[in-house]
């Protein structure tokens, strides 16, 4: 869950616009559990179709970057791109 933020600025924003929205989602993840939900985001654009090139997501606590597996990135219910495996 983050703060709202710019991801482009036009000229003419009646060109496009997109507004996104985090869900709130569990802070707490017990070792061992599967198809845990760490986030959620809705996109929203306006006037024009958007591209989402990518996302980065960062380990900040005490998990080590080998105990996360199995990442997926679903859209919509449906998995897009390779399951992450480290």
């Amino acid at each position: 869950m983050g703060n709202s933020f710019t991801v482009t600025t036009v000229a003419n924003p009646s060109l496009a616009s997109v507004d996104i929205e985090s869900a709130s989602v569990g802070n707490q993840v017990t070792a061992g559990t599967q198809n845990n939900l760490v986030a959620a985001w809705t996109f929203n654009p306006q006037n024009s179709k958007v591209y989402l090139d990518g996302v980065n997501f960062h380990v900040i606590g005490s998990a080590n970057k080998g105990d996360i597996r199995n990442v997926k990135l679903m859209v919509n219910g449906t998995q897009v791109g390779a399951t992450w495996r480290p």
